[in-house]
């Protein structure tokens, strides 16, 4: 049985990571029909996961003790102004608009990961970044998402979110790998505790169900992310970011009534899943040199 490479690994790792977190965003829409707000959700997904992350590591005997504590805050508090703005986003717009503007996340890695870690980005990637990026313009044509002050907050999201995704690869796989999980999703959790403390509620069985969901499989996808960036360069794990168009237009069409997919759409999701089996096959062909 031929092993897998670790640059195929983290490649694996990422398109599941990356699934994972449709679904877990597709609960966080259910949940912000609601009357409850970002702050109130953020509060309970991700005092499920630290729940979740601190049984797993009693019982398996993991360690959640981190080696690089500023840099765990720096990328922490990062994810945490990240998710609260996505949350929001969720709650007024598509699951497929917010994907769209979030999408400038692969190149602000490409510019994180040269200026941190002194990654090559080589034309191959920028390549297969530029031909996603170009599927995403075609999905959604000039005009089509109105762009105001929350679409602004939205590119900053994704520029916080590949910035803590760097951090993660200049942590190095010294760090135990729920420590990467842990100190983020408890952060976000404490930062949301501040204004909860106010205004407390408790969600009915349905949204708590919803919230749950969200805050299991984020937190099991934020593992798995972690590790693909530990396996492979920081670029090719956000370029494979594109693939959550499909599962965005997917979910909008089934759950919340959107407009499924007419021919340009078609078309640019074409180019963006084209372009990341290119990344996939640039990835193979480099592991096998």
């Amino acid at each position: 049985m031929t092993k897998l490479s670790p640059n195929m690994l983290g490649v694996i790792l990422a398109i599941i990571a990356y699934t994972c977190y449709t679904i877990a965003d597709a609960a966080l829409k259910f949940a912000g029909q609601t009357d409850i707000t970002f702050y109130q959700i953020a509060f309970y997904t991700q005092g499920i996961g630290v729940l979740a992350l601190v049984i797993f590591a009693l019982i398996t005997k993991r360690s959640l003790k981190t080696y690089h504590l500023k840099l765990q805050f720096y990328r922490s508090v990062a994810y945490a102004i990240c998710y609260a703005i996505i949350i929001y986003a969720f709650q007024h717009k598509s699951l497929i608009d917010t994907y769209t503007l979030f999408y400038i996340a692969p190149f602000m890695t490409g510019i994180f990961s040269w200026f941190v870690l002194q990654e090559p980005i080589g034309r191959h990637r920028i390549l297969a970044i530029t031909m996603g990026f170009i599927g995403v313009v075609i999905i959604l044509r000039p005009g089509f998402i109105e762009f105001d002050w929350l679409s602004i907050a939205i590119i900053i999201a994704a520029s916080l979110f590949a910035y803590a995704n760097v951090l993660t690869r200049k942590i190095g796989d010294t760090e135990p790998i729920l420590s990467f999980t842990f100190y983020t999703t408890g952060t976000i959790f404490l930062i949301n505790a501040i204004p909860m403390a106010f205004n407390f509620i408790v969600p009915d069985f349905t949204t708590f169900k919803y919230l749950a969901t969200a805050g299991l499989v984020e937190t099991f996808a934020t593992g798995l992310i972690a590790l693909a960036y530990l396996k492979t360069h920081a670029v090719t794990v956000s370029k494979l970011i594109y693939i959550s168009v499909i599962w965005g237009l997917l979910w909008g069409w089934l759950f919340f009534d959107d407009v499924f997919m007419d021919q340009w759409t078609f078309i640019g999701a074409t180019i963006i899943i084209g372009s990341g089996l290119y990344m996939i096959y640039r990835e193979h062909k480099a592991s096998i040199k």
